[in-house]
């Protein structure tokens, strides 16, 4: 039997290897919705930058999903450009210690667009950055329109109606996070929805 007590360094060269090609290959993508923006800002659309902010039911929401995330071993994370992505994605990253990086694939569905478009945008940044990148575990924060393409694609079978009818006609509410994973390249990623948060309640008994 060996003696794994000392850590990795001490187990022999070819099963650290193994160990170590195994890890590599092995992927996890955190999808994450931004947190609740302000609904009522009418002055400016929803679905171009910079769109509405965070409010602070938003920040806590965010600061929810940080905590969550702080223990799944995420080495980089990506957001959308939309000031209520970004901010999401910033908090996470000052938890977790780690930059954003900006990706406009990953913005809202616009009026402009149709299905087609978005799916072509996110899936050429799918390969691009998960597929072609080099961290095993990465956070990507948008919207649900869009996190609810790529479910759909890379799992066509998954029934996502119970989550739009219960998250307002989204597979995602805000601030949720869906994980895909798989073991190795080639493999199907599994999905499921791993993260929802529930803020406190305040004294007069609604939720901060």
């Amino acid at each position: 039997m060996l003696n794994t007590t000392g850590g990795p360094e001490r187990l022999p060269v070819f099963l650290r290897h193994v160990m170590r090609e195994h890890s590599m290959s092995a992927t996890t993508v955190y999808l994450v919705r931004h947190a609740t923006p302000d609904w009522s800002r009418k002055d400016i659309r929803y679905d171009i930058p910079p769109g509405p902010p965070l409010v602070g039911r938003g920040r806590g929401e965010a600061r929810l999903s940080a905590t969550f995330l702080q223990s799944q071993d995420v080495q980089a994370i990506y957001a959308s450009p939309m000031d209520r992505a970004a901010q999401t994605a910033a908090i996470i990253g000052e938890m977790l210690g780690l930059a954003v990086r900006l990706a406009r694939p990953l913005t809202e569905w616009t009026r402009e667009e149709h299905a087609g478009q978005v799916r072509a945008r996110m899936l050429d940044f799918w390969q691009t950055r998960v597929e072609g990148g080099d961290e095993a575990t990465i956070a990507l924060v948008s919207h649900g329109g869009p996190i609810g393409i790529v479910i759909e694609h890379f799992a066509p079978s998954l029934d996502l109606n119970p989550y739009l009818a219960r998250f307002d006609r989204n597979c995602i509410p805000p601030a949720g996070i869906w994980r895909a994973s798989r073991a190795a390249p080639g493999e199907p990623w599994r999905w499921a929805l791993v993260f929802t948060p529930v803020l406190p309640l305040s004294r007069n008994g609604h939720q901060r």
